[in-house]
């Protein structure tokens, strides 16, 4: 029996793959072939889909869906074939992809001479955006519908009832100085200790734009704390009031309203304040919301989608029997759909593209992002959005992490715990434990940092530290590691390693610039503030990657301090010797050969240039930036900071990781460039070299 809905955009013959009862058919014939140990992508063994391609034609000229589909890649693949040679006759075959019971997934493969189109298909949930959208539901569908607001709710009361880790790092009754309290007609601004609030708040993470809006002032504070209605606010404050009222939360804390904005120096030092406690703020916040589509304060959480689907859409709806409910509704994409395509536009969504909002995010507790027509939900131990509404929970602590920057910062134990997990599923073999789980964090810290610097900031001079302070605290909560201007204590001197640009095969999004050197004043030569753009800290994480499942070790060649008493950073009693960095270790004095660009590629930043030891051994060193034409081309060294050691019994192998530095006129050294190469040749030149004290600028 034929579906009267899939009969209006399917043709008969790919009407026939959904009819009653083939899902059972196919699951014998699958068995089947696996038992005679037949390859099923052979076209002879594949039931049969058009034989000619004027009766592929006739079916696209009906209209139908997949039909469509299947001739534009025909086209695509290889044209003259299709006139040259005739049309083969092709199969299809139908194959159960899905990974758990709750997530029905499949793929039909037609094939010819080889495979030339997949279709995925995939159960809609009967309360999903996109199942409402292909079933012609309403007219029109807004993320502000009360349905929204009920997903919303059954996740926030999902995560609030079981999800320990969630609430873990949580501080009991703790408050911001300020608050909107929304819970009336009149929006007040309060004071959390003068006037003894009580309960949670929801915090907003949002971009500041380019057009002027109203904020607090010492001018306005009268009138906030007095209280002003709902349409004072621009649109996207609005919609953030509107949001927690419909999720039953009585405050909100919005930086521009819960901080005193201004020039003056009691803004100044109200902002100072503030920004210290930043982290605090969002870590203990009930949920964030996010205006992630909306690039400034005018354009509003909220967005409206038409429901109307033709035949040119890229997705459509089929009604199947696949499982023993009955009927059910199904999506077909000629692309896979997955709820991690949400997350990835999200991650390219201005708000996203705002230093301060990584902070944000990562240290919230569970977070819900209006990205224009999507919801999405995220916490410590669970995904969803609109379009895939049920909490999905495996592998989410590292799955998640390791894709997306935004991702919270959980305890190292559950971390993993979530890490085994993920390496028995995708690997199917169980492994050694990893030695120490701290590596992981300090993995995810290189992750943050890479993504921080193609983040942007208004003002980089002021708050290049201190959008990374809160993301710090974390951090030295979590690993027990003093932190220190993007820095942690363990991490010296490996993390020294960056190198300007993109790591190799990162994708840039569109407004972030290859990296350049940022004013002197910002940063010292060794520090990675010292340029402006992307920044690979790949280098480090491979470090950890190895070390965590035993594939290799390192160790330190020199030992770095920034601190009186030498320890990293300063402590109380001891003296904080920023912007200079101690080291002590040994020089490897170079004599400079040539330099030259090398071919054009995402790293344009990286020029090699060509270096020789007193011992004769060649150097090929990446320089962060080219020489200067009349420069004299002396007083370069390298300085040896990682042995890392491969996984074999011979002394030496492995590779040496060593910054190339340059001699100042104060004797002091800064950085330009960064080595790694094969450790042997430079053995000897380590083992004569005398250990010294050298200061980096």
């Amino acid at each position: 029996m034929e579906s009267s809905q899939n009969s209006k955009i399917l043709c008969g013959i790919c009407n026939s793959i959904f009819a009653k009862g083939s899902y059972k058919w196919w699951r014998k014939w699958h068995h089947e072939r696996r038992a005679s140990k037949q390859a099923p992508g052979e076209v002879s063994t594949l039931p049969q889909h058009h034989v000619s391609y004027e009766s592929l034609l006739d079916s696209v000229g009906r209209g139908c869906w997949i039909c469509v589909q299947l001739e534009e890649k025909l086209h695509e693949s290889d044209h003259e074939w299709l006139n040259a040679r005739g049309f083969n006759a092709l199969g299809y075959c139908l194959e159960d992809i899905s990974q758990n019971e709750d997530y029905l997934q499949f793929i039909l493969s037609i094939s010819g001479s080889g495979k030339l189109l997949s279709v995925y298909i995939n159960r809609l949930q009967p309360k999903s955006r996109l199942h409402r959208l292909l079933g012609g539901v309403a007219a029109q569908i807004s993320t502000a519908d009360e349905d929204i607001f009920e997903l919303a709710r059954c996740w926030l009361a999902q995560c609030h009832e079981g999800h320990f880790s969630c609430f873990r790092h949580s501080e009991v009754d703790w408050l911001p100085t300020r608050l909107l309290d929304v819970s009336k007609d009149l929006i007040c601004l309060r004071n959390s200790s003068n006037d003894k609030l009580k309960g949670s708040y929801a915090t907003l993470s949002h971009c500041w734009g380019n057009e002027e809006f109203w904020m607090l002032s010492k001018e306005t504070m009268p009138k906030l704390l007095e209280g002003v209605p709902l349409a004072t606010f621009s649109r996207t404050f609005q919609d953030a009031i509107s949001t927690v009222r419909r999720l039953s939360i009585d405050y909100i804390w919005i930086d521009c309203f819960c901080i005193l904005q201004g020039a003056d120096a009691e803004a100044r030092a109200d902002w100072d304040f503030e920004a210290s406690r930043m982290g605090q703020v969002y870590m203990n916040s009930f949920i964030n919301i996010g205006a992630s589509h909306a690039s400034g304060p005018e354009y509003g959480l909220f967005s409206s989608t038409q429901s109307t689907i033709d035949m040119d859409s890229k997705v459509v709806a089929i009604v199947w029997d696949a499982i023993e409910d009955g009927e059910q509704t199904f999506s077909m994409s000629a692309h896979r759909q997955k709820l991690s395509d949400s997350f990835e536009l999200l991650d390219q969504s201005p708000l996203m593209r705002r230093s301060w909002v990584l902070q944000e995010s990562v240290l919230s507790p569970r977070m819900l992002s209006f990205n224009g027509s999507e919801v999405l939900w995220q916490c410590s131990e669970a995904v969803a959005s609109a379009n895939f509404p049920d909490i999905q929970k495996d592998l989410s602590a590292v799955y998640w992490a390791e894709r997306f920057p935004f991702w919270s910062l959980v305890e190292p134990s559950d971390l993993l715990s979530a890490h085994v997990k993920q390496e028995l599923h995708m690997r199917k073999t169980a492994r050694v434990l990893p030695r120490n789980s701290k590596w992981i964090i300090r993995k995810r810290r290189c992750s943050l940092m890479q993504s921080y610097c193609q983040a942007s900031l208004t003002f980089p001079d002021k708050d290049i530290f201190k959008a990374l302070d809160g993301i710090g605290q974390r951090l030295a909560q979590l690993t027990n590691e003093k932190y220190y201007r993007g820095f942690s204590s363990k991490s010296f001197p490996q993390s020294l390693l960056w190198l300007p640009g993109p790591s190799s095969g990162q994708a840039l999004p569109a407004p972030v610039h290859l990296a350049r050197r940022s004013p002197p004043h910002r940063a010292p030569s060794w520090h990675w503030a010292s340029f402006e753009g992307p920044i690979d800290f790949s280098t480090e994480m491979m470090l950890y990657q190895s070390s965590e499942w035993g594939d290799s070790s390192f160790s330190p060649l020199a030992y770095v301090f920034m601190s009186s008493d030498c320890e990293p950073f300063a402590l109380s009693d001891a003296t904080n010797l920023w912007p200079s960095l101690m080291c002590i270790g040994r020089l490897l004095i170079l004599a400079h050969q040539r330099s030259y660009l090398k071919e054009e590629t995402r790293n344009a930043n990286m020029r090699d240039s060509f270096f020789i030891l007193s011992s004769g051994t060649s150097v090929e060193a990446r320089v962060d930036e080219l020489f200067e034409a009349d420069d004299s081309l002396d007083g370069f060294a390298l300085l040896p900071l990682i042995f890392e050691r491969w996984d074999t019994l011979e002394l030496g192998y492995g590779d040496l990781n060593a910054l190339l530095v340059r001699s100042t006129s104060r004797g002091t050294f800064r950085r330009v460039g960064v080595f790694s190469g094969e450790m042997r040749p430079f053995i000897e030149d380590i083992r004569q070299a005398t250990a010294r004290l050298i200061v980096l600028e």
